[in-house]
């Protein structure tokens, strides 16, 4: 191993080894790990190909997991291990599961950041914020973000030449564009926050103000239900892209993939986010909301 290239501010974990592997040309992705592995003299784990990946990175598991991967925000609202931090040496089972995940088809990238990144350093990379569930613009510069394939994240740094589409452009003057703003904002919030928070606390307290607001939390079956706030108002291409079962959803009845949030229920991370932009005024108001 004779070239480990520093990692830089939210590069994505997939995109870091493959620029490890690139530079270092040593036949396959997974022999490359396995040198990376050699290298370090790192004794059996079930985490060591991460731990591989950090030490190359001149850090430790818990932090590259923090600031390289997507687990912060699969695991930002949880049922379980609630207060430890997203890299705690308690959660090797799932660093193990879940390091390589994504949270969409494709490698993603916004353009202009690559431009700039090239400009500055002589390349670009893979952004973890890039890669986030229903976030398909660039947070800092507005634009669409273009989608390559998977593959690209080891094989290639981004470039408008591997582009096989885009998400359609921003619409700011639409009635839904500040809660998809909203909901990348709190997207991108869940990335930093540095343990895993109680689903049910967080659930709790949306309820509330979601009764507040006329909508259906379980018991007042009077009340509009949140998906169908979020039928009414948000694109269907990003409903069904966020939420793929949502184009079955019936008129006037749950949907609990999105529901579950205000009905103390079990629901993923990005349904919290949807719901909190949904609710609230600012993505500001939404997470001083969360429990610190």
């Amino acid at each position: 191993m004779t070239i480990l290239p520093t990692v830089m501010p939210d590069e994505f974990v997939l995109g870091y080894w493959g620029r490890v592997h690139i530079l270092n040309f040593l036949g396959t992705p997974t022999q490359t790990v396995e040198a990376l592995i050699d290298y370090f003299e790192l004794p059996p784990s079930r985490i060591q190909r991460i731990e591989a990946l950090a030490l190359a990175a001149k850090t430790n598991v818990q932090d590259f997991v923090q600031s390289h991967t997507l687990i912060p925000a699969h695991s930002a609202i949880t049922y379980e291990f609630a207060g430890h931090a997203h890299g705690a040496q308690k959660l090797n089972a799932r660093i193990k599961q879940w390091w390589k995940l994504t949270q969409k088809p494709g490698a993603y990238f916004c353009p202009q950041c690559a431009a700039s990144q090239h400009a500055r350093w002589g390349y670009s990379y893979w952004q973890r914020g890039h890669q986030l569930r229903g976030v398909n613009w660039c947070l800092e510069h507005g634009n669409s973000l273009l989608c390559c394939p998977e593959t690209a994240f080891i094989n290639d740094t981004p470039s408008i030449n591997l582009a096989t589409g885009a998400v359609p452009e921003a619409e700011p003057e639409t009635p839904y564009w500040p809660v998809l703003t909203r909901y990348s904002e709190i997207m991108h919030a869940f990335l930093k926050r540095t343990v895993r928070t109680r689903m049910r606390d967080v659930a709790k307290t949306l309820r509330s103000v979601a009764a507040n607001k006329s909508i259906n939390t379980g018991n007042n079956l009077n009340y509009q239900y949140l998906s169908d706030l979020a039928l009414g108002l948000l694109p269907g291409w990003w409903l069904e892209e966020t939420f793929p079962s949502i184009n079955a959803k019936q008129p006037g009845t749950p949907f609990p993939a999105l529901d579950n949030t205000v009905m103390v229920r079990h629901a993923q991370p990005h349904a919290f986010a949807l719901a909190m932009a949904l609710i609230y005024e600012s993505s500001d108001e939404a997470l001083a909301t969360l429990p610190h």
